[in-house]
This record gives C-alpha cells, structure tokens and sequence, in this order.
C-alpha cells in the first residue's frame, strides 16, 4: 500500500514565538480542514519543534498562561523526522512511531523541505481497512488496464510490452503496421531480435537488460518488416513494474526514416561543403605567394603554408597577433601602419615592399598587393595581402650591379693604363677604387726591391689607422719565403689571422697594424714580379670571396702591364740619360753621388725612428745583448713587466732577469745559438722552460725568441719576450675543466664529439670509445665502421638527421639502437648543435651521445608493472580512482564503466560533481579537502540510487605528493557497503530485541534467586546457600551486560540523544564517587581528587556515567591499600578528565582494541573481575557524541591513565 496516500499535506505551521492562545485558537478552527492534532514550529525555513494537543493540555496543566507563554518554551525539540525517500511501507514508519513513543512523524525532502505529517492513527486505521480495500482496490485495478488498453491501442505512436527475452507481449495498432503483421496471433509471444536489423541486435539486446535492471535508455536502430521494408525507428524504453518487481520492458517507438534520409543529405552537402574548402585551402598552401587574411585591427586571421615557411612560425603560433608584432622590422612599423590605415579608409595602394622578420632573425623583402573585403555598411572587414619574396631577386640585382661596378673599375684601369704614363695616378685610383668597391679598411700596393724587401708606394685608407705609405715593410707575409711562392703566381688569403697557422711572432707584429684580415695578390710582368697588391681588413675577420680575389687578380694583371710600360718609358729615357752623363763633369757625378748618400741616411735615420718607436711601443719585452749577455735595449715593454727602468739595468748582465737556477742554463743555449747558423728561434725549443725574475723577486713563466745581427762593434742579439702568466693560468683551468668535463662524461655515460670542417678534423672523448664498444688506444673509427653497428632499424633514422645537421644546421635530439661486437644491443640517446656562419654555412658540429638503456629497461619494467596494476585494479569490484587538483578524474578502473553504465573514456577529465548528485558531492567535499591538505582521510555516506533505494559507500582517498612534497591530486577507491550495513543494522536490531526479551525474564529471574538467598522462601542448607548467592551474583552481571548492550545501541542507533546543559567539573565528579565509593572501600582503596571547578557544556548523566565506567575499573585492576587519582584541567577550548591507578598496566598493542566492544586485556578478566567488555565502549560513544576524545596511556606493570576531553562551549 503506498504510504503517500497517509500523509497530511494541510499542515498547521507556526512560528516559535507565537502564543500558545493563538495556536488553541488556530487547532480548533482547522479541525475539520487539517491535522489538527499537531502544530509544526519553523524558523528560517527550517522545523525546530513540534506542538500537539497533549502538549498543550499537559502545559495548562502545568500553570502556564497561554496567554503569554510562546511555543518556542512547551514544544518538543529537536524533533523526529523521516525523509520522503525512506517511506517504503507502512510498516517500517510504523517502526519508527513506535520506537520513539510518538503520535506524529514529520516527512521531509531530500531539500529539508517540509512534506507533510504522518499520524499514527491514521495509519493504524488503515491497516484496520486494508483487507476490505483489497477487494475495491482489484476491482479499480481491471478498469485501469481496460483504460489503459484503450489508450494504447489509440495512441498514434508505436507501443509494445516486451519479456526479458524479448517476446512481444503487448503491443499496439501502430506498432502491428511497422512490423507488417497481419494479425497479432502471427506475431505475439515470439522474440521481437530477428526484426532488428543485425548491425543494432546486439545493442537492442544491451537495452532490454538494462531496463530490466531498472534503468531506462533510448536507441535509434534499424528494422526490417515482416514483408521486408526497412525503417529506421527511434525508442525510448522504461520498465513496467509490479511493485518492486520489473514485469515487462514498455516501449514506445516512431518512424525516423525521413528524419534520417534527410540527415545523410544534410551530411553530403556538409562533406561536398568541406572537400571545397578543402581543396581552397590547398590551393592557398600550395601557392609559392605569400597570403595572409587580416581583420580591421590589422590581426592575423590566416597565414598560408607559404607565410610558414618564408617567417619559420607556424599558423598556430601568430595567429591573434597583429601583423606588425613581431613580422615586420622595427624602422619599417609606422611605415606598415600608415599603409593599413590607408587600407581601412578604401585607398588601396596598388603595391608596396617591406622587409619580414624570419623567426631565426633573417629578413626577407616582400612585395606586397591587398585586396580588401567590405561588410554590408560599407566597412573594411577584412584585407587579403598577397605577397612574394624577393629578397634572392633583390639579392641577385645587387650582385649584378657589384659585378658591373668591378666591371667599369676594370676598364677604368685599363682605359687610363692606354692613355695615361703617370704610374702613380694608375696606382692610387686602383686602390682607392678597390677599398671603396671592396669596403676595405685598408687598400695597398707594395713595390718588391731588388734586395728583396718591400716598400708600400700606394695606399688607401679608413681614418684612424696607422698609415704604411713609404714604410719599407718587414711584414714576413709579404717577404722572405712567402716572395717565392708570390713569384710562382700564388695569392694569400687569411680570413682570421687570430685563427690562422702562422707564427706567433708574426701575429703579433701585424697586430701593431691592427690586422685581423689579409689577401696578398702579386703583380707580375713578363714573369717577373714588380710588386702585391694587398686588402687589409682591421676591425674585424673577413672571409674573402672568389669573385673578390678574382678582381684583384685582373687588376694586378693590369697594374703589371702599367708597371711594363713604365719600365719600357724608363728604358728610354735611361739610354738618353746614358747619353748625357757621358757629357758631364766627373764633379757633377760627385755631387750626385753625394746627396744619394745623404738621401740614404736621412732614410735610414727615419727607419731607425721608427723602428725606434714601435719597439718603445710593443707590449713584449724586447732587450738586445752583446756578446757578453750585457744589455744594450730595455724598451718600455720590458720596463712593464720586469719593473726596471730602463737607466738602472742598461750595461748590467742579464743574468738579473733570470731566477739564478736557469742563469748558467740559459747562457749556454745562448752561446750555442750564438755559434749557430741560425738567424732566430722560438725558447720554446728548448727542453727547458722560460722563467723571468721581476726586481721585486718575483718568478713569472714566459714565451721568448731570440735573433742575432752582425754589426761594425760585433754580435748583437735581441730577445722578445712575453708574461703568459694569464695564458697558463687560463691552460690549466682549462685542462681542469677538460679533467672534470671527463669524468662527468665518465658519471653520467655521455660521450662527446666535435667535427671541423674547415680542417675535417673529427675528435672524441675517451667515454665515447667506451659507450660505442671501440678500443681506446685507436683513433676515432671511420664513419662507415659506426654506422654498420647501427640497429638495421634505426639506420635510416640516423644517416637522415645526421645529413639534415651536416649539411642544412638544424640541431638534433632522438634516441637509436646500436649492436656492440658481443651482440648486446644498447639504446642510445643523440644530441647534436651546429655551428654556422652567417651565410649559413656549417663550419663545425658539436654532440653528444648517452647510454640509455637502464632508462629504457627501467621505462619497460615500468609499463609492465603498470599494465599488471591495471589489470589487478580492472578486476577488483571496487571504484578506484586519480583525481587531480582541481577534482578531474585522471584515471578510472572498469568497475566505473559498470557503476555508471558508461565507457571509461567519457569519464577522463570530468569532474567528481559531474558523476555524484549534489546532496553526495556535499557530503563528499571536505573529505575531499582534507586528502588534498595532505591527510589519508576514510569515511562512509548514505545516498540513493535512481530508483530511491538507499545504499552505503565506504570512501578512502589517499594523498599523492610530488617531488616538493606538494599534494598534486589523491587516490579515491570507494566500496558499495550496504550488504554490510543491513548485516550490522539486522544484528544490532537481534542483539536489541533479544536483549528486550531477555530483561523482563532476568529481573523475575534475579528477583526469585534474591529472595530464596534471602531466606524468604525457606531456610536453605549451606549448599544451598552457596548455590544461591553464586545463581544471584550471576544474575546481577547478566543484568547489567544486558543493560550495557541496551545503552550501546541506543547510543549507536542515534536514540539516545544527549541534552546539553551548563555543568560544574567538581560537581559530576563527586557524583561519579559517590556512585563507586562503596565499591572503593569494599577494596580499601582511596579515590582522590583535588580539582577547580570548572564551568561547561555537556549531558551531565552521560559524564557522570562515563567516570564511573572508569573508576570502576581502576578499582577492579587495581591492589589492594592503594590510591586512584581523578582530575580535572583547562586545555585550549577543552575541559580535560583523568582517572590514574596503579595497576598492573596495559600492554601497548591492546592501547586502541580495549575501546572496542567486548575487548578485554586479559579473556580471563570477565570471570575473574566481572564486567561485560562494554563499559569503555560506552564511553568512548559518549565522549564522541559530545565531540570529544578518549585514549589510554599506560607502562605495563606500573598502571594506567584513561583521558577524556569534552569541549567547553562555555562562554
């Protein structure tokens, strides 16, 4: 019978401060229209109490003016309640009225909504009809199946009744047609499967279980008539039920085959639709222009596969942003903005240039045409820009208009080499010409003397730099052994001289000249070489090219032609002269003569100034001795690094500026070299290193050369010499950091290469030869040898990204497989980092290469022990889960694909307030709070499921910490424990009646043996006697153990509600020793307390009846003549009780199980000490419901401590 029928809607609801006369008033008037035996007191949309007539008449009674008195002062509070979701039968709320000894039951929604008010008497009523309402209740029920019949068999849409093995058992007309049944004795009772189409059969199937599981579901299938015509249908499908029975699946279907041809044409164009833009946008991405859709803020829309690969930025990466962000170069973005403002107000530039920023910082000069796009008032909404690059074709116009100013240069030269005699003009315009065509810092020619040195005759020059015009160079680039080879046609060309593999002594004279770059081309005539043409570049390296050398080899060529005619001129002349000095005085050959020779010494005395002053200048110490080792020169630079002046050290030997135990060692290489054939030499040479002694006592390591020059007074030798304290300071770190650089390699099992192109040197690190399997003593293996161990798989993969790194620049990173001569096979890790120039060519590579396989073994042994704990979790009937931070699944077992009826991949990334009700996610969340603060947190939670019945989750969730110990989500694995909940609630009901039915036989039972020990039904003998007060004291603890166990599951069955009230700590304690005291002295054992009095909230009884647990068993465990002490303290917002004894002590494991029902210390206590086993179980309910804690502390031997704390709540 439903339960809804009983409950009165038409309710009498009050607020608490109305007056007693007016709810008198209030009951009379509905008495007829509602439950007027009760009156529902509500404040803030919440009941808090309940009013019902005997109430009213029992506070009259009582002397209360119900005219003044409010109800708020005689309801009844907190009040017994069940919720609408509970009210199964008329029997269980029966249960509940009577075991609360109450006439009225409110019922409440899932909301706290009030519903109505269940009177006992109504429903006692109704059992008293139920019998004679049967019979009506049959009759009613016929007529509903023969109006439902009618309705259906009417209904336009299609129904039918189906089994669990889907038979049709009902069905209607329309559903008849769609099956194409003549009559329904041809279809009924036969399975509905074969109709449905065998691509959907199984998926019919799936619904018919799952409505006959209670749930409903919808499908869309295909079905084939009898007579052969296919439909599409769409069903929704719910169960038929019989009480808490399913009977039958209903179904009600409609004809979806319009609807789905419809949907397939829709899906045509839709396809047609796409394949054009699709083939628009291929179109658009395999254009070689550039093309780019801007909105009217100048935001990039679209940018075409070939705006990709001119900038390097993928589509993803700049959309969004405004064209001139990062594209356009800086000095040209205001340009680009007055050309898109233009564009906005409909003035379309036919063509524009702008150079692009690449994403690697190139630039690229594109051409550019727009096109722009109107909305309907007229606006620019948005502008198509076309595009082509034509920075190679800017780039080409540039060389052709650099090779025809070389070009005019050339025949400038030549033209004024036909018309002009003038040597001197032809010289300086050609390097003039050439240092500005060639953007040289320095342009020169040098004329070669007969004694074979050279003088610099024309020069072209930047500010700032030291001039070289009319200086005889000692450069030994230009002279020396190099002329032989200028003599044989050869150039020199230096592109770095700090990199170049020429001697030191000659990098640092022309550093004097700020050299960095330099390209020698000589000049030849009649194969004879009349002099160089030479390109300085200083602030800088240069790398000089073909087309360059090229230029100044023509224009040598020309120059050597000059140089003919010049010589041819003065060959003439020279005859004429000839002739003319045979005429002249022999005084006039005198006096030539004469001033040749004074011209020669004003020279040498220049040279010797200037030699002079760049010795002064140079930065080495430079110190000539004569034969003697006396010195005779002490520049500057020696005076800087010695500390000497040059006054004081002039004359003395130089065995002053040598630590005295490499003085004798040093005069005999200088004897030997003094002797020797040699003109110069390096110290390096020697077996012996270079030191200097500076006057303040100081040693210093150094690089020094020495040469030698015959002169008029006799030998004189000069020495350079040079402090490399810095630069061996800085080898040794160096060699440091290479030592610490291998046996980090050696740690780690990386090794190292490095490859120059330049000089195609290829270079490993000892590690490499270790992780490749190659011999150490060996040089670096051929490449053919290293790749034949590659795994055959791998070696595609490798030869492709080492090429692309070699050839294009483009680092690399990936991982190969590589065979070791034993057969193992190793998993390795490649990195590797080009270096490029500017024109983007590779001049060396850098890498690395790191043995992977415990990582990769160890990744394996992972995913397996991750695929078997996924296989474990899969098959546990348990819900585990990974929730994250922000409450998203991460992962799910299958057990979730069972719970909720859906595949684990919809569940990924849904939060837990997506899968739970709310009224669950409520209960849920601060246990989920608590897990993500770091703390493993368990509970348990009542919910119901889609068909109201009531079930039971235990939930754990377990925190999971990241490298900092930082919480990054949790564990969730929630059990369905209802089977276990109705087990506990069938037991504690069976231990409650048992232990009702047991307390009136046992009271007679202890009365009858009290008096027959009393002697009141006959004097007994001795035997008797004994047997008696044995049968008596057994009685007494059978008592009390049924009293214990009535106490504990009214407790734990939430009965038991605890009233609240201000108590004094002193107070209840003298109460709770007064209770045990005689117990106390039948023990001689003294009970001591010694507290303050301290004010707080609590159920006094409850308090009281806990201490006297505790005390009682102290005085149990206790000897005899002994003490037990009882206090009372303030901790924080907590009042503090202690009982202490001395005892014989708990053991430690039993500190947690001894709360727990009938657990004992010892098995044997019960007989030899009494008690149930349920005293402090008991308490520990009573402290937690007043929301406190209780524990035990104790050493075994010595005695125990029980502590409680309730909370103050006390203001």
């Amino acid at each position: 019978m439903c339960i809804n029928n009983f409950i009165e809607r038409n309710l009498l609801i009050v607020a608490p401060d109305t007056l007693l006369s007016d709810v008198t008033a209030l009951m009379s008037q509905k008495r007829q229209k509602s439950l007027a035996g009760c009156v529902l007191v509500v404040a803030a949309a919440q009941l808090i109490g309940i009013l019902t007539q005997s109430d009213v008449i029992k506070s009259i009674a009582q002397g209360f003016d119900i005219t003044a008195t409010t109800v708020e002062r005689v309801m009844k509070s907190p009040v017994i309640t069940v919720a609408y979701s509970q009210c199964d039968d008329i029997q269980s709320v029966c249960a509940v009225l009577q075991q609360h000894s109450i006439s009225y039951l409110p019922v409440l929604g899932d909301s706290q909504e009030i519903i109505g008010v269940l009177s006992a008497k109504s429903l006692f009523q109704s059992l008293v009809n139920q019998n004679s309402d049967l019979a009506l209740a049959e009759e009613k029920l016929a007529k509903s199946e023969n109006l439902l019949r009618m309705i259906v068999e009417s209904e336009p849409e299609c129904v039918k009744l189906l089994d669990r093995e889907g038979k049709l058992l009902e069905i209607n007309p329309a559903e008849l047609a769609i099956i194409e049944a003549d009559s329904l004795a041809e279809i009924l009772g036969k399975s509905f499967y074969p109709l449905v189409n065998p691509q959907h059969r199984q998926a019919f199937i799936e619904l018919t279980e799952s409505v006959f599981e209670g749930k409903s579901g919808r499908l869309e299938f295909k079905l084939t008539g009898l007579k052969g015509t296919p439909r599409w249908l769409e069903t929704n499908a719910v169960p038929l039920r019989d009480g808490n029975r399913i009977t039958a699946l209903l179904a009600v279907t409609r004809d979806i085959s319009e609807q789905q041809t419809a949907l397939r044409e829709r899906k045509n164009t839709e396809l047609q639709l796409q394949q054009e833009r699709d083939f628009s946008k291929a179109i658009i991405n395999t254009v070689d222009a550039l093309i780019a859709v801007l909105d009217h803020q100048g935001t990039i829309v679209s940018f075409n596969h070939t705006c990709e690969q001119v900038t390097g930025y993928s589509s993803t990466e700049i959309k969004g942003q405004q064209i001139w962000e990062n594209l356009v170069a800086p000095e040209e973005k205001s340009t680009v903005k007055a050309v898109f403002e233009r564009l906005l107000a409909g003035e379309v530039p036919n063509q524009y240039t702008n150079y692009w920023l690449a994403k690697d910082g190139t630039r690229h000069l594109i051409s550019w045409s727009n096109t722009a796009l109107f909305d309907a008032q007229g606006k620019v909404n948005f502008i198509i820009a076309t595009g082509i690059d034509i920075s190679e074709q800017r780039r080409f116009w540039n060389k052709l208009e650099h090779q025809y100013r070389q070009t005019k240069l050339l025949a400038e030269i030549t033209r004024k080499i036909r018309i002009s005699i003038d040597i001197e003009e032809i010289l300086q315009t050609t390097v003039t010409e050439v240092q500005h065509l060639l953007t040289c810092d320095r342009v020169l020619i040098v004329e070669i003397l007969p004694n074979n040195t050279a003088l610099a005759i024309s020069e072209a020059i930047l500010p700032n730099l030291p001039p070289m015009l009319g200086y005889e160079l000692v450069d030994p680039l230009l002279i020396g052994e190099q002329l032989a080879k200028y003599r044989q046609g050869e150039i020199l060309a230096i592109n770095n001289l700090a990199t170049a593999a020429i001697a030191t002594e000659i990098k640092q004279l022309l550093k004097q000249f700020q050299i960095q770059a330099k390209l020698v081309v000589p000049i030849l005539s009649q194969n004879q070489i009349k002099g160089l043409l030479v390109a300085h570049q200083c602030h800088n390296p240069r790398e000089w090219q073909k087309n360059e050398i090229s230029l100044l080899t023509q224009l040598a060529n020309q120059i050597g032609i000059a140089l003919s005619h010049a010589q041819l001129l003065d060959n003439l002349e020279s005859m004429v002269a000839e002739r003319t000095v045979e005429l002249t005085t022999t005084n006039q050959l005198l006096k030539e003569e004469i001033a040749e020779r004074e011209q020669t010494e004003a020279a040498l005395r220049e040279n010797q100034q200037k030699l002079t002053g760049i010795l002064d200048n140079a930065d080495e110490a430079i110190i000539s001795i004569d034969q003697q080792q006396q010195i005779q020169m002490f520049n500057r630079g020696a005076e800087k690094i010695f500390g000497y002046k040059a006054t004081e050290i002039i004359g003395k030997s130089l065995d002053i500026l040598l630590p005295e135990v490499f003085r004798q060692i040093h005069r005999t290489h200088v004897d030997y070299f003094s002797k020797s054939a040699l003109q110069s030499r390096t110290m390096a040479e020697r077996n012996s290193n270079v030191s200097g002694l500076r006057k303040n006592g100081e040693q210093f390591p150094a690089a020094a050369s020495i040469a030698k020059l015959k002169t008029r007074e006799g030998l004189l030798l000069t020495v350079m010499l040079k402090d490399i304290t810095e630069q061996q300071q800085a080898k040794e770190k160096l060699q440091a950091s290479q030592d610490l650089l291998t046996k980090a390699e050696k740690i780690a099992k990386i090794g190292s290469w490095e490859y120059n192109f330049a000089p195609q040197q290829l270079g490993w690190s000892e590690e490499l030869f270790e992780i490749l399997g190659f011999p150490k003593n060996r040089s670096v293996p051929p490449c053919e040898d290293i790749l034949n161990r590659v795994y055959p798989a791998d070696l595609l993969l490798v030869k492709k990204t080492l090429r692309q790194g070699h050839q294009e620049g483009k680092p690399w990173h990936f991982n190969y497989r590589f065979i070791l001569p034993n057969g193992t096979i190793k998993y390795l890790e490649s990195r590797g980092e080009p270096t490029v120039n500017s024109q983007g060519k590779v001049l060396k590579v850098w890498g690395t290469v790191m043995d992977i396989s415990q990582r990769i073994e160890a990744e394996k042994s992972l995913q397996r022990s991750e695929e078997q704990l996924r296989l474990i979790t899969d098959g546990l009937p348990v819900l585990i889960a990974y929730i994250d931070k922000q409450q998203h699944y991460l992962y799910n077992n299958r057990t979730y694909e069972t719970w909720f009826g859906r595949p684990r991949s919809t569940l990924l990334g849904l939060e837990i307030a997506d899968l739970f009700s709310a009224d669950d996610y409520q209960k849920m969340l601060p246990y989920i709070k608590t897990a993500l603060s770091g703390k493993v947190v368990s509970f348990e939670f009542q919910s119901t499921n889609e068909n109201g019945h009531p079930y039971w989750m235990n939930a754990t969730y377990i925190p999971d910490f990241d490298a900092n110990n930082e919480v990054q989500g949790f564990f969730s694995m929630i059990d369905d424990i209802t089977d276990r909940k109705q087990i506990e609630r069938m037991k504690s009901e069976f231990v409650s009646i048992a232990s009702h039915e047991m307390r009136t036989p046992l009271t007679s039972i202890y009365g009858v043996v009290k008096l027959l020990s009393a002697g009141h039904l006959g004097e007994l003998s001795p035997a008797g006697v004994k047997m008696a007060n044995m049968a008596l004291k057994n009685s007494d603890r059978l008592i009390n153990l049924v009293n214990d166990i009535l106490d504990l599951e009214r407790i734990e069955s939430g009965r038991d509600q605890i009233e609240k009230q201000q108590c004094n700590s002193t107070e209840l304690i003298q109460q709770a020793i007064d209770t045990i005291g005689s117990t106390a002295q039948n023990y001689q054992i003294v009970l001591q307390d010694n507290t303050p009095a301290l004010e707080f909230l609590a159920d006094s009884d409850r308090i009281v009846q806990t201490l006297s647990n505790l005390i009682s068993n102290a005085i149990k465990f206790s000897p005899e003549n002994s003490k037990i002490w009882i206090t009372c303290q303030q901790q924080n917002k907590n009042i503090l009780f202690t009982v202490k004894d001395r005892g014989r002590g708990i053991p430690h494991d039993k500190l947690e199980t001894i709360f727990e029902r009938f657990q004992q210390v010892d098995a044997s206590d019960s007989r030899k000490k009494g008690g149930t086993g349920l005293g402090l179980a008991i308490c520990r309910h009573i402290v937690e419901q007043h929301g406190g804690e209780i524990w035990a502390e104790s050493i075994y031997g010595e005695g125990s401590t029980f502590f409680f704390t309730i909370p103050q709540q006390f203001e």
